[in-house]
C-alpha cells in the first residue's frame, strides 16, 4: 500500500535557494534528495531535514510506502490541489510562514474537499495551542488531525507513530483501504466515454443527444456520462475482487459499488459543464448518430450474471427473437428462494428479420395504411400507437451483426423455468438460497443490458400494459356535449 505524502513547509526555500531553486513551487523526492545531500544548507529547519531524511530513506527502502510531494507555501499546494495535479493522503502542515496565513480556510479546504489526514508540524510548545485551535474552529475534522512535533530527540519516533497511524488507517478507513482502485475504475470509465466521443464535435453531440444550451452543457450529456461512469464502477469485475479480497461479503459489494456509483453519478449531473456556444453546420451523420445513441442507451457488464434489463439471446436460437429480462433486481439476488427458478422475460422480434410475422400480425385488425401512419418515434418508453399491443421499439441493439431494431411487445411476457443446479442442491441452505443466476444456467448469450435512465420507463410501460387501466367509454352524445363544452372555454368570445 502506498501513500501520496505532502509536506508544507516554507523551510524548503531556504536549501532550494542553496541548490539554485529559488523560486520552486513544488520539490519532488529527487529534488529533496539533492537538497538532503548538505545538511547546513537547512540552517535552522534541523527538524524539517530531519523528518524528509527519514522519510526519502524510507521510500528508497519501501518503494510501495510513499510518493513524497513537497512545497514551500500553502497558497502553490492548493494551486496543485485545485487544478487536480496532486490528491494527498497525508498532509503534514507547518503552522509557522513568513508570511500570513488564514489556517482555517486552508486546512478546511483539505478536510472539506478531501481524505486526507492532516499532522501539523510545531514545537512541543504549541501542542495545546493548536489542539485548541482545532476544537475551536475545525471540531468536525477532528479526528483527522493529528500533532507532530518538531523536537528533533522524539523525531524518528514521532514519524514512526505517524506511519503506524496512517497505516491502521489504511486497514479500517473505507478511504484509505478502497481510494485509489475507485479513481483507477473511475478513471477508466470516464476514458470510455469520452473514447466514445472522441470523433464528435461538441454540436454534433449536443445535437444528437438533446437540444443544445448555449450556457451549460445539456443535463443529457452530463446524465450519460454519469451514467456510464456509475456502470463502470457497479459492474466492474475488478472492483468486486479487489473488495472481495479486502474482505467484504460478496452480498455486500453489490450494494456498496451501487452506492458509491450513484453518488459520484450524482455529482457530474449537478456540475456545471460550461462551454462557448458552437455553430451546429454540416449534414447528419447518421452511422455516428446511431453509434452514440447505442452507447448511450445500452451497457454491457463484465460478467455472465443476469440482471433486469438484460437483452439475451437463446443459444437455441438465432437473433430474429430476443428477451429482456423483467424479474426485478431484489428477486435475482436471491433468485430460486424468491422466484423457485422462475424468469420473467419479454421478447424481441427483428424488424427486418421479421418483416412478414409483424405484418401479419398488424393487418389482423389494421389497414396497411394505418401501420404506416406513425410519423416518428419519440422515445425508448412510447408505444406505437398504430400497432396493436402497446410495443416498444429498442433501436441499434449492438448484435453480432451490428446495430439492428426489435420490437418489443409487453403483452407477451413469458415465463422461463430455470433448473437450480444438481450441484447446489446438496449444498447447505444458505448457499442454495444465495446461488446466483447466471446466463450459462439460461443456455443463453447476453448482448446488452438498457440503461439507467431508460430501463425504469421501460419496464414501467410494460407493467402498465399488461395491468391496463381507464374506464368504461361515455356515450356518442355525451362525447361529443363535453366536447364542446371544454371548447367553449377557448372559444373567442370567452371571458378572458
Amino acid at each position: 500500500m502506498s501513500f501520496n505524502l505532502c509536506i508544507i513547509d516554507d523551510g524548503f526555500i531556504a536549501p532550494g535557494q542553496r541548490i539554485g531553486i529559488p523560486n520552486e513551487k513544488k520539490f519532488g523526492s529527487g529534488c529533496i534528495k539533492v537538497m538532503l545531500q548538505n545538511e547546513e544548507h537547512w540552517d535552522s529547519e534541523s527538524s524539517l531535514y530531519n523528518l524528509c531524511k527519514i522519510a526519502v530513506n524510507d521510500q528508497a527502502d519501501n518503494n510501495d510506502k510513499w510518493h513524497i510531494y513537497c512545497f514551500s507555501d500553502p497558497a502553490h499546494f492548493l494551486e496543485a490541489f485545485d487544478q487536480h495535479h496532486i490528491r494527498a493522503d497525508v498532509v503534514i502542515f507547518d503552522w509557522h510562514y513568513k508570511r500570513e496565513v488564514d489556517h482555517a480556510a486552508i486546512l478546511r479546504k483539505i478536510f472539506s474537499e478531501s481524505h486526507a489526514l492532516v499532522f501539523v508540524f510545531s514545537g512541543l510548545e504549541e501542542r495545546e495551542t493548536i489542539e485548541a485551535f482545532f476544537q475551536e474552529n475545525l471540531p468536525d475534522y477532528r479526528d483527522r488531525f493529528m500533532f507532530f512535533p518538531k523536537s528533533t530527540p522524539e523525531g524518528a519516533d514521532a514519524y514512526d507513530a505517524l506511519y503506524e497511524n496512517i497505516r491502521q488507517r489504511s486497514d479500517n478507513n473505507f478511504s484509505f483501504k478502497f481510494e485509489k482502485e475507485l479513481r483507477r475504475i473511475t478513471n477508466r470509465s470516464l476514458d470510455d466515454v469520452l473514447l466514445h466521443l472522441s470523433d464528435m464535435d461538441l454540436a454534433k453531440v449536443l445535437k444528437y443527444l438533446s437540444k443544445s444550451n448555449p450556457q451549460t452543457v445539456d443535463y443529457d450529456i452530463k446524465e450519460m456520462v454519469g451514467e456510464k461512469i456509475k456502470e463502470g464502477l457497479a459492474r466492474s469485475l475488478n472492483l468486486e475482487r479487489f473488495l472481495a479480497q479486502k474482505g467484504f461479503l460478496p452480498e455486500k459489494v453489490s450494494e456498496l459499488l451501487e452506492f458509491i456509483s450513484e453518488k459520484i453519478k450524482n455529482m457530474i449531473v449537478s456540475s456545471d459543464l460550461a462551454h462557448q456556444p458552437v455553430d451546429d453546420t454540416g449534414a447528419d451523420e447518421l452511422e455516428k448518430i446511431e453509434k452514440l445513441w447505442s452507447y448511450r442507451l445500452y451497457y454491457k457488464a463484465g460478467d455472465d450474471s443476469v440482471r433486469t434489463g438484460d437483452i439475451f439471446q437463446k443459444n437455441s436460437a438465432d437473433e430474429s427473437k430476443l428477451y429482456l429480462v423483467l424479474t426485478p433486481p431484489c428477486d435475482l439476488e436471491r433468485f430460486w428462494s424468491k422466484t423457485h427458478g422462475r424468469l420473467n422475460i419479454v421478447p424481441l422480434y427483428d424488424l427486418t428479420l421479421n418483416k412478414t410475422i409483424l405484418k401479419e400480425r398488424g393487418l389482423l385488425t389494421k389497414k396497411a395504411s394505418s401501420l404506416k401512419s406513425t410519423k416518428e418515434i419519440t422515445s425508448l418508453s412510447n408505444h406505437i400507437e398504430s400497432y396493436g399491443g402497446e410495443p416498444l421499439l429498442v433501436p441499434y441493439l449492438p448484435t453480432a451483426r451490428g446495430l439492428k431494431n426489435y420490437l418489443l411487445f409487453p403483452k407477451e411476457i413469458e415465463t422461463l423455468v430455470v433448473d437450480l443446479p444438481a450441484d447446489r442442491r446438496r449444498i447447505e441452505e444458505i448457499g442454495r438460497r444465495d446461488t446466483v443466476l447466471k446466463y450459462p444456467l439460461l443456455n443463453g448469450t447476453l448482448l446488452a443490458s438498457i440503461s439507467q435512465p431508460f430501463l425504469s420507463p421501460v419496464t414501467d410501460h410494460i407493467f402498465s400494459a399488461l395491468k391496463g387501466y381507464g374506464a368504461p367509454d361515455y356515450p356518442s352524445d355525451i362525447k361529443t356535449h363535453l366536447a364542446d363544452k371544454y371548447k367553449e372555454t377557448f372559444a373567442d368570445d370567452a371571458v378572458r
